[in-house]
């Protein structure tokens, strides 16, 4: 949030003090709304993939029932046979 507000927010204020409204404006608008997208995007699948590991951790967890079931000989659940 800070890095959009702020530098936007100075670069009005430096607009107005040294009068070249609206160009420095522009420039750090054309330059902090891209970042600021990356670094939300960023966050947003870092936080997504967390929650797919908390909800959904099917490979990890039948490799593991795989190898266990290989070792001891039983049949999975997977396979069918309960």
């Amino acid at each position: 949030m800070f890095m959009l507000i702020a530098p936007t927010l100075a670069a009005v204020v430096l607009d107005q003090i040294i009068a070249t409204s609206p160009w420095l404006t522009i420039v750090v608008s054309l330059i902090c709304i891209p970042a600021t997208t990356v670094v939300v995007m960023r966050t947003a699948l870092l936080e997504f993939e967390k929650i797919i590991e908390v909800v959904a951790p099917v490979e990890r967890e039948m490799e593991k029932e795989e190898g266990a079931n290989l070792k001891t000989g039983e049949p999975s659940p997977v396979d069918g046979a309960e």
